[in-house]
């Protein structure tokens, strides 16, 4: 819907990097290289391997379920299946030791159950896979699993066709056709990634500043969508726009206007990088904002909003509180960025760790634990889940007097005899 997002009609600067801006993004990158905020290319030619035995076993996957379907004469290649790897890895901004975000896209003769029994029971077979989990009651239906020392989460998708065309275009709407809503879902995280390409031609400079963004909001305490504030995704959009605004930026100017933009935005006005379409080739999904008078989307307060049909917001999950937090974090990143530039401040101030203890007088502990880790992940996921609707809660009573809830989480394992297992 034209209007509803403030898309980037043209750019504010295509001016060429100075001699300053060089200078100023050789000291960011220096401080990411002694972060470790790159993977070292071992790293990543263990990912390319990983990937590729997935890709393995998905394929034999795809085969049991044929022949056990008696279809024996269709092929388990690239017309029955697709792997695809979506997200922070996918654009090249993942940190080191980040989990990697994965989808089959499998015909119409496959279905979620044969998931969840034929591809699991084989993950479960092999000795190089290990913290295997079922999670299929919930939005986007995926099995967790750890190999090569890499954390996976992979879902999948059925398309409506009995073979997938040779030229398949994973952005291209006709393919949501036919779709149930958690196979829609599961697809638009690979969508979404593929058109954040499409839309920002300069992800090789602006990948290094969303590192260092991911960095700043861990840091800072402001990153965790389950938790109210920033998901990878959402700060990618929102980097992907300044991105568009300056296209000829160097890392340093990338982080600098992305403060200097989001501290002044007039939040609830959406922030994204395409117009809004309510429908596309006749499908009728649900959209962010449309109509307009929804009143669940115009009840949320800071909508990053994805840049591909059917459109959803990214950080819905925002409450009151966290946007103040974030709104407080925006201000002060630009005026460390500004001192930064006029050589009174360095980088490393800007990722300087939050202290929480020192910024609040009262808090309120909540404490989930388990005997076991494969216990204590499902407890914590659930609490950690939830957390925002005590913070929800405490906001809307009216005998808690209350600026801001700073929902905050930490995970560590107790030692040995001191009564329990992790926490």
């Amino acid at each position: 819907m034209a209007g509803l997002v403030q898309v980037v009609q043209k750019p504010l600067s295509t001016e060429n990097p100075t001699e300053k801006d060089i200078k100023l993004s050789e000291g960011l990158m220096a401080l990411m290289n002694a972060e470790c905020l790159i993977p070292t290319q071992d790293e990543s030619d263990r990912r390319v391997k990983s990937i590729g035995k997935l890709n393995e076993m998905v394929r034999e996957f795809v085969r049991n379920v044929l022949d056990s379907k008696s279809l024996s004469d269709m092929p388990a290649d690239d017309t029955t299946y697709r792997l695809r790897v979506f997200g922070s890895y996918r654009l090249d901004v993942h940190l080191p030791g980040a989990d990697m975000d994965t989808l089959i896209v499998v015909v119409r003769q496959i279905d979620r159950k044969d998931m969840f029994t034929h591809l699991f029971d084989l993950l479960q077979s092999r000795p190089d896979i290990s913290k295997l989990v079922k999670v299929e009651e919930t939005r986007v239906p995926i099995i967790k699993f750890e190999m090569d020392g890499f954390e996976f989460d992979l879902a999948m998708v059925m398309l409506s066709y009995s073979t997938i065309p040779e030229d398949f275009d994973i952005t291209d709407d006709r393919h949501l056709r036919n779709l149930d809503t958690q196979s829609v879902t599961s697809l638009n995280g690979a969508r979404v990634t593929d058109t954040i390409q499409r839309v920002v031609p300069t992800m090789h400079t602006l990948k290094f500043a969303i590192r260092a963004l991911k960095l700043w909001a861990k840091r800072r305490g402001v990153y965790k969508n389950v938790l109210g504030f920033l998901g990878g995704i959402a700060i990618e959009i929102m980097a992907a726009r300044v991105a568009q605004l300056y296209p000829r930026a160097l890392p340093s100017k990338l982080v600098h206007a992305f403060f200097a933009s989001y501290a002044i935005w007039r939040w609830p006005q959406p922030v994204g990088l395409t117009d809004i379409r309510p429908s596309s080739h006749d499908l009728q999904f649900n959209v962010w904002g449309c109509p307009p008078t929804d009143l669940g989307d115009r009840r949320h307060l800071m909508p990053v909003i994805t840049p591909c049909y059917p459109a959803q917001n990214a950080t819905a999950n925002v409450s009151r509180s966290t946007l103040r937090i974030m709104a407080d974090e925006f201000h002060r990143g630009r005026e460390i960025t500004k001192r930064i530039e006029d050589g009174r401040a360095e980088w490393s101030e800007l990722f300087e760790l939050a202290d929480h203890l020192s910024t609040y007088t009262h808090f309120l502990q909540v404490v989930a634990q388990a005997a076991t880790r494969e216990d204590y992940d499902a407890w914590k996921g659930f609490t950690e889940a939830n957390l925002r609707h005590v913070v929800g809660g405490i906001e809307r009573s009216p005998d808690a007097y209350l600026e801001r809830a700073h929902p905050f989480q930490r995970s560590y394992v107790r030692p040995r005899g001191a009564g329990g297992g992790a926490a």
